[in-house]
């Protein structure tokens, strides 16, 4: 089932005032009127249709604190979902078509906060608070949330399905600062941090609290991890910039023709890899056999962060 997007007026002359200037910016939507044949009639009809099969593209964007959503298909701008958090950093999707959203900022009563949206749902369905800043989440197939954070001690703070309080925690001692996170099909959990000495990509088999590092080659912030349908890791540095798609033995399989701060990427169900770029704030689509191009779609505001997709590959 795919999602209905909250489409919010108040915030169409902001976003349109910003448009990047690489390719035309979309228009955001009138939500003024909700009669038969009105645009916002017509995009909500859109997505409750599954906008005939295309699958969806969502992006992060602080400035405006607002998640973007595209049809991946024909890049076609929706609508906006918003409200519920201020600056939203690392976001992803689960095989059900949940939405989770990091949020950067405290809230009113100083707590980190997750938010979930289940399919099909305007309103935020569940809340999850973290005890320190989240960078990015992930979810397992069972509905585990992961979410990695950073502060005085780097954690993944692990949460039942449906929790809103973390049950326990996957630490790396070596960690000054946590980044990307991802599963892959076997369940094991990989972690992108920092260490006195440079940056790694920690690895967790399932069931095990300490980690086992990769010999993947960084030299930047591994600021987004992500999976292929192959099974192969994708992560981006952005300073670098590169996103580059590894074996998990460490082999380069694959580098994107990355020019901007590719800052988030997932892979999608037609097999191209999505990137977040942050210095062009663009919406990159590449296609994964060769790492070419495929298409950059200027964002409405500015600093796209991050990227998730639905349906998943």
């Amino acid at each position: 089932m795919f999602r209905r997007v909250i489409i919010v007026s108040a915030l169409a002359a902001f976003l349109s005032s910003c448009a990047a200037s690489s390719v035309p910016a979309p228009t955001v939507l009138d939500t003024t009127s909700a009669a038969p044949g009105s645009p916002h009639a017509r995009a909500q009809s859109w997505m409750d249709r599954g906008a005939g099969g295309a699958p969806f593209t969502y992006v992060s964007e602080p400035e405006c604190g607002c998640v973007l959503v595209y049809s991946a298909s024909r890049a076609r701008f929706i609508g906006l979902i918003s409200g519920d958090f201020v600056n939203p950093e690392g976001i992803t999707t689960d095989s059900n078509d949940a939405l989770y959203v990091t949020d950067a900022v405290r809230d009113a009563n100083g707590n980190f906060e997750i938010d979930e949206y289940a399919a099909g749902s305007l309103q935020r369905t569940n809340l999850l608070f973290a005890p320190q800043q989240p960078v990015d989440v992930a979810v397992g197939a069972d509905g585990t949330v992961y979410v990695s954070t950073t502060g005085a001690i780097p954690a993944i703070f692990v949460y039942a399905k449906g929790s809103q309080n973390p049950m326990s925690q996957l630490l790396d001692p070596n960690a000054v600062a946590g980044w990307g996170i991802a599963i892959n099909d076997k369940q094991n959990i990989f972690w992108g941090v920092q260490t006195a000495s440079g940056y790694r990509i920690d690895r967790y088999p399932k069931g095990v609290k300490f980690p086992d590092p990769l010999r993947t080659p960084l030299t930047d912030v591994p600021e987004s991890l992500n999976f292929d349908k192959q099974g192969r890791i994708i992560i981006t540095q952005p300073h670098v910039p590169v996103v580059d798609v590894f074996s998990l033995q460490t082999l380069l399989i694959n580098q994107l023709s990355e020019i901007g701060m590719p800052d988030g990427a997932a892979h999608d169900a037609l097999h191209n890899i999505w990137v977040a770029d942050n210095a062009n704030n663009a919406l990159e689509e590449y296609f994964s056999s060769d790492g070419s191009l495929r298409r950059m779609i200027s964002l409405p505001g500015c600093c796209a962060r991050d990227v998730a997709v639905f349906p998943l590959p």
